[in-house]
């Protein structure tokens, strides 16, 4: 009994994987993402169930997010997208970014034609407005009266008296025990 098991194992392990019916990708801009789905059909593109002239209603939106498929002149795929957070422009360009990393999933000859149109490039703005809130905000716990002119020199002087630090991308302020 204990073979037949193993061989119904051994049987299932063999059997084929199933071809997936759609690829799938992530895109972030900002606070926004976006989930792409590709799959072979006619060249219909949906977001949240809209097309993309009812959901983003600016047309160069609708250009930026249609423009992986328009520069590349491919319309033999239909493309469903789920989008959240973030603003209608971040949400573009999030479509934007998603739907070029699943046409490379699909079909990886496009990557370095994709890369030169910048569409590979997350614009991660996120991290560069962090930077001058954190160090306003250390500015402000320290008791230091800061305009935007005198940010750097703050910025020095906080990280000598050891209450504001930098790491890789983040900056952050360190907190006092009280």
């Amino acid at each position: 009994m204990a073979t037949a098991t193993t061989t119904h194992h051994k049987e299932a392990a063999a059997a084929p994987a199933k071809k997936s019916r759609y690829t799938e990708a992530v895109g972030r801009r900002k606070t926004a993402i976006a989930r792409v789905r590709i799959s072979a059909g006619t060249g219909k593109m949906t977001v949240n169930g809209k097309t993309p002239t009812e959901y983003f209603t600016l047309p160069r939106l609708v250009a930026a997010a249609r423009s992986p498929l328009e520069q590349l002149k491919l319309d033999e795929y239909d493309v469903s997208v789920k989008v959240s957070g973030g603003g209608i422009h971040a949400q573009a360009d999030a479509v934007r970014l998603g739907l070029s990393r699943a046409i490379i999933a699909k079909s990886p000859d496009w990557k370095p034609r994709l890369r030169t149109m910048g569409f590979l490039t997350r614009d991660s703005a996120w991290w560069n407005a962090r930077s001058t809130v954190s160090a306003k905000r250390a500015a402000r716990r320290s008791g230091l009266n800061v305009k935007n002119s005198e940010i750097e020199y703050t910025k020095t002087a906080l990280i000598e008296s050891g209450l504001f630090c930098t790491c890789a991308r983040v900056e952050y302020v360190k907190i006092r025990a009280k």
